[in-house]
């Protein structure tokens, strides 16, 4: 009966009555804001270049024959927007990707899943292919030695201007390929294409890293790969490598794999890990000011747009995982409350508790966004 009327208010909802407003969600507001703060902070980044608000001395830089003549890759100094730029290896890499989500996890969501609707198994296809991206992207950040970036930048740079030397550069510039136009875009552009059923506080998120991740490229070789800058990107990133726990629990426990104990930690983990990696981003984004404003480096609108943009990022990452530290809570409690119902033979309070959980709304559209999809099965519990 709780199911039926639960459900019957998510239609009234999705298609309210003639006559009633449709109340307006919340998620829009905050899309539109966020392309509001986008505008906001272009018009800001006009009005500093316009003003040469950054002023300083700036370090001559060899020439590009000069690094060839010692020996140096002057690869890595083609400008982004240039058609020199590695295209060869994003196509290989994003059909590698296509050939994974497609031929891959798919028929394997669908082997291993079987009982499940098709547009569930796709979910299950995306987070498979997002898990093994943001492993590998940690990866590639890990080999490239970005985590010094975090500890001791100042043994990377090469002049005063904080200009990495250029073994250093090649280094961070491949783990910054591979790691966001190959591996994470790649992933997010295949999530947003194949499931038609996305979340929109989830294709908000996508959509505030794809953007990023595209900015951050050309501001990168607009500021000469300077370790400032490079650390601040570099601390973003962590918001979208360090979920892999979220999408092992997700798939164990659509599995019947679960534990009320590990199930809490992760949460506490996931619930934690949000903040502090909020405090060394805006640490990081404090530290490259004077990148921006006492380097002597060109005005440049887009430069200041994306130095203004970083709070405003962390707020609307922040934001959209709300839900999930919420599911991964209320996982946890409905996984103990399992437990429970096993040990007292279903006693009608834990049960009645347990159906509450399962009726959240934030647990139900984490959990593949069908509603009653965590609605304990009368045999076993399972989520079905």
């Amino acid at each position: 009966r709780k199911t039926f009327t639960r459900d019957c208010k998510m239609a009234d909802r999705a298609n309210p009555p003639a006559g009633r407003k449709q109340r307006t969600n919340p998620w829009h507001v905050a899309a539109a804001i966020g392309l509001s703060a986008v505008a906001l902070v272009l018009t800001a980044g006009a009005i500093l270049s316009a003003g040469e608000a950054n002023k300083g001395d700036w370090d001559s830089l060899p020439s590009l024959c000069e690094l060839d003549h010692a020996g140096y890759d002057t690869a890595i100094f083609t400008p982004p927007t240039n058609l020199a730029s590695p295209q060869w290896v994003m196509g290989a890499v994003l059909i590698t990707t296509f050939i994974l989500r497609k031929h891959v996890f798919e028929p394997m969501a669908s082997r291993i899943y079987p009982d499940m609707p098709a547009f569930k198994q796709t979910k299950i296809a995306n987070y498979a292919l997002e898990l093994v991206s943001e492993t590998a992207g940690l990866v590639a950040i890990s080999w490239a030695g970005c985590w010094q970036l975090f500890f001791a930048p100042e043994e990377l740079v090469a002049s005063p201007s904080a200009i990495v030397s250029p073994d250093v550069a090649k280094d961070l510039a491949v783990a910054s390929n591979l790691m966001f136009s190959i591996l994470v875009s790649s992933s997010y552009i295949l999530q947003i294409a194949f499931d038609t059923q996305i979340r929109i506080e989830l294709a908000l998120h996508h959509w505030t890293c794809l953007l990023l991740v595209m900015w951050s490229f050309g501001v990168q070789e607009s500021v000469k790969n300077n370790v400032y800058m490079l650390r601040c990107v570099f601390a973003m990133t962590l918001y979208l490598l360090t979920e892999q726990l979220v999408f092992i629990e997700l798939l164990c426990y659509q599995k019947n794999i679960r534990s009320a104990t590990l199930f809490k930690l992760n949460a506490w983990f996931y619930a934690l890990s949000r903040p502090a990696i909020a405090v060394l981003s805006l640490y990081t984004w404090w530290e490259s000011k004077p990148v921006f404003f006492d380097s002597g480096l060109p005005n440049n609108t887009f430069v200041y747009a994306l130095w203004l943009f970083v709070p405003i990022g962390n707020v609307i990452l922040n934001a959209t995982q709300i839900a999930t530290v919420q599911s991964l809570f209320g996982i946890a409690k409905k996984v103990a409350l399992e437990k429970t119902l096993e040990k007292a033979k279903a006693g009608p309070a834990a049960e009645k508790e347990l159906v509450t959980i399962a009726g959240l709304s934030p647990l139900e559209s984490f959990a593949f966004d069908d509603p009653g999809a965590l609605t304990p099965s009368p045999s076993s519990g399972s989520s079905g």
